[in-house]
């Protein structure tokens, strides 16, 4: 826990950008992460099995109790989806159950829209944000912040609005 504290202390005071900063910050968070395992999945009982002739029900979806500590693994920023031709982004399913907002903004934090949420139960079970607009429009140098419901937010950097983002 000094360790991480001394990291923080040393970006605070660090002259960089606002994006350089978050990306220290997510270094600081993976480096000193506690490598415990996770808590188990809340499994929702098993589905009823189908009448006969008819296909079985899909799995159900998996929730956390607590959301992951970085935003890393599972996220896709989309700047094009398949239906309606605009900007999409799906978030790690632990999060599921948790996102209270999902923003756009900019270098210096501005908001510049924030995302309709449009289910949980595709693509892995992955919460689905959709915007107005497609991603190319946001431009460049922004970042993606979730605020979840326990106060605490996530930030994840989008150099590039026109382009897809897996991470």
């Amino acid at each position: 826990m000094t360790k991480r504290i001394a990291l923080i202390a040393l970006l605070l005071t660090a002259s960089c950008t606002t994006l350089q900063k978050i990306l220290i910050w997510e270094a600081i968070e993976e480096a000193t992460r506690d490598d415990a395992t996770p808590p188990p999945p809340v499994v929702a009982p098993a589905p009823t099995p189908a009448p006969e002739g008819k296909p079985p029900a899909p799995a159900p979806c998996q929730t956390w109790e607590t959301p992951p500590a970085t935003m890393k693994g599972g996220g896709v920023w989309k700047p094009m989806a398949e239906s309606g031709h605009k900007l999409v982004v799906l978030v790690n399913t632990r999060f599921r159950g948790h996102i209270v907002k999902c923003e756009i903004l900019r270098a210096d934090w501005t908001v510049i829209e924030a995302g309709r949420f449009d289910g949980d139960t595709h693509n892995g079970c992955r919460p689905h944000f959709r915007f107005s607009k497609p991603g190319a429009e946001y431009g460049t140098d922004l970042i993606l912040r979730l605020t979840l419901k326990d106060g605490t937010e996530r930030a994840h950097v989008i150099p590039d609005g026109a382009r897809r983002w897996d991470w």
